[in-house]
């Protein structure tokens, strides 16, 4: 299934070079991320970058990359974001973790380090009752649903995230190669759209 995804461009020159860098750049740089993490037989696990209006509430995708032969059971991600411009509403399931009936857990604490912003940590892990435990198939292991407010800043919002996951042996080991990869919500006017990008 197409999934069509809006992408907001400004009128005016200076914002338009921004907007065009953030659109162009970023999945270029994810990109080249994700041809090291296949290259170097590393484990990806990534958060995609949308656009939102103010007062929207955008969804964005936690997914796994692991290469043939390591099998994982469970991931935790922490994902630091400022509490002023997004707030978190809630975890479901995506595609890869429905399909071994993997539990999620979500809990938002502060940020230690930094005041103004506040840390996501998610954990999925899968459900099987005795050994094998099932490996997570690679793919949205989950959708994390944020809220923009209405009187929200335009821009981009960085998610930072740094991610752990754990093989599906028991007892489990933890995964030694990972590159995990930030996502973003870029917060755009209404009422400036001037072209449509669509992505498949």
């Amino acid at each position: 299934m197409n999934n069509k995804q809006r992408t907001f461009v400004s009128r005016q020159p200076l914002p338009i070079g921004i907007a065009v860098l953030f659109v162009f750049l970023g999945p270029m740089v994810g990109q080249q991320n994700r041809i090291f993490a296949q290259g170097g037989k590393a484990t990806l696990l990534d958060l995609n970058s949308v656009t939102g209006l103010p007062g929207d509430r955008v969804t964005v995708a936690f997914k796994l990359d692991a290469p043939p032969g390591v099998n994982i059971g469970s991931v935790e991600g922490e994902i630091s974001f400022p509490a002023k411009l997004v707030s978190f509403v809630g975890a479901t399931r995506g595609p890869s973790s429905a399909a071994v009936k993997a539990q999620i857990k979500t809990e938002v604490k502060a940020d230690p380090g930094d005041a103004e912003k506040k840390i996501l940590k998610i954990t999925v892990s899968s459900q099987t009752a005795q050994p094998p435990v099932k490996a997570l198939p690679n793919g949205v292991m989950a959708n994390l649903s944020f809220q923009i407010p209405q009187d929200a800043e335009l821009g981009p919002v960085s998610l930072g995230l740094k991610a752990r996951a754990w093989t599906n042996d028991v007892p489990s080991k933890p995964v030694q190669s990972i590159v995990d990869i930030n996502g973003k919500i870029h917060i755009t006017k209404e009422g400036i759209i001037s072209c449509f990008f669509y992505m498949h």
